[in-house]
């Protein structure tokens, strides 16, 4: 028997106030992009 998985997507959520020290807020747009194995969320401007 085999079985078939479709439609899944990763997701996470970021929250805290260290990401408003930072410079992000709740209602800007990002960009996650991926460098050397690692994921860089920069804001979008």
């Amino acid at each position: 028997m085999s079985r078939v998985i479709i439609g899944i997507s990763l997701q996470f959520k970021l929250s805290g106030k260290w990401l408003e020290e930072l410079g992000f807020n709740t209602d800007q747009f990002i960009i996650v992009t991926v460098e050397r194995g690692q994921l860089v969320i920069k804001p979008k401007h």
